[in-house]
């Protein structure tokens, strides 16, 4: 016997975990390598998703008129040089016909319409939600079974912002922060983290189990040790020296195999330079110690967390 609990939104400041927060979508990261997906339209709105799509290795089949495409999805049909891995496109050069299309919806494993015509839009993903078929209606929230959210897109680095369709110009307010907080060469280290568990995984190909978790564990170790700007300077030597403590359960740092002075230090280093030659540095200290002087007086009298009335 099975019994079923509704979850719903706590409002209990002494829950002794993270209340549930109702409404809004399961994050995921989808792998499309090689699968078969619709995309109809291929305007403004359609190329965006085309992009995602074929970075996602996705086999597109777009359905649009020559008339109707962007010059940057003409572009990936008939011009683009894509990698391997980098998706294909069979390109239908007419709009919807249902007689034709609609036999073979199910064929698809995810479907996108991105064109103005918002009744065949919802007739689309009317058609899908019977076969099952994870459906997307550009500018139908209700009819989705998906949103794209606002992304941040740096190699093979990606952080999607959702509001659940609530707020879309919110959601790339939020990413464009986000973005501008990134370092410069992030993806250079993500790149360089992944090579380097790669290797790891060549040494020691056991999955699960003590072995595993050592691993897990190792690898922790030296993301919290290596900063990034260290590990996007790390090349195959350094790598090897790296993976040569694994043995012996050590860490090595960037300074020990390399030889060199860490670049976020060296670019700490810079900064501060540039400051003195500023003559920032003694405005600077002056006002932190001005701060602390400032929160002792006020804790001194009382004034800290002080309410008028």
């Amino acid at each position: 016997m099975s019994s079923r609990v509704d979850a719903v939104a706590s409002t209990s400041s002494d829950s002794p975990f993270e209340p549930i927060q109702a409404g809004t979508s399961l994050m995921l990261a989808w792998r499309l390598l090689n699968r078969p997906v619709l995309l109809v339209g291929g305007g403004g709105v359609a190329t965006g998703r085309l992009q995602y799509l074929l970075e996602a290795g996705a086999k597109v089949t777009l359905i649009a008129p020559r008339e109707g495409l962007s010059d940057e999805v003409l572009w990936r049909i008939e011009g683009e040089k894509r990698a391997e891995g980098g998706g294909e496109i069979i390109w239908k050069d007419r709009v919807w016909v249902a007689e034709e299309d609609e036999p073979g919806l199910g064929d698809f494993d995810l479907v996108l319409t991105a064109i103005p015509n918002v009744t065949l839009s919802l007739h689309i993903a009317s058609l899908c939600r019977t076969l099952h078929t994870p459906v997307n209606a550009a500018d139908l929230p209700p009819s989705c079974d998906f949103y794209f959210g606002s992304q941040v897109r740096r190699g093979p680095l990606q952080i999607m912002v959702s509001t659940s369709g609530r707020g879309p110009r919110i959601a790339a307010l939020v990413r464009k922060r986000i973005e501008a907080s990134l370092p410069p060469n992030v993806e250079n280290a993500i790149t360089r983290v992944g090579q380097l568990r790669s290797k790891l995984r060549e040494i020691v190909p056991e999955a699960g189990g003590a072995v595993g978790k050592r691993r897990m564990a190792w690898m922790i170790e030296v993301c919290d040790l290596w900063t990034l700007d260290e590990f996007a300077e790390m090349d195959e030597e350094m790598m090897a020296k790296v993976l040569e403590g694994w043995e012996k359960g050590e860490v090595k740092s960037f300074q020990e195999v390399s030889g060199r002075k860490s670049p976020t230090r060296a670019g700490l280093e810079k900064k501060v330079g540039e400051w003195r030659e500023a003559g920032w540095v003694g405005m600077v200290g002056g006002f932190v110690v001005g701060l602390a002087v400032g929160a002792g007086v006020a804790k001194r009298f009382g004034l800290l967390g002080a309410r008028s009335g």
